[in-house]
């Protein structure tokens, strides 16, 4: 899996096959703006590409 560096998520994978996907704008209480779409379209884009991912967990 690719090593990715966002700056409005954080996102990590566990070997067990699970991903997690957590919204970092807590000053605007996650509101969604054109540069957190690009992120989350970016992440999910990749975790759909890893057959070891199984699950997701999208918080925030």
């Amino acid at each position: 899996m690719r090593d990715a560096e966002y700056d409005l998520i954080r996102f990590e994978a566990t070997e067990e096959g699970l991903a997690v996907v957590t919204l970092n704008r807590p000053d605007v209480h996650n509101a969604f703006n054109a540069e957190l779409i690009a992120e989350l379209t970016d992440v999910f884009t990749m975790i759909s590409e890893q057959p070891s991912i199984r699950m997701m967990i999208l918080r925030g």
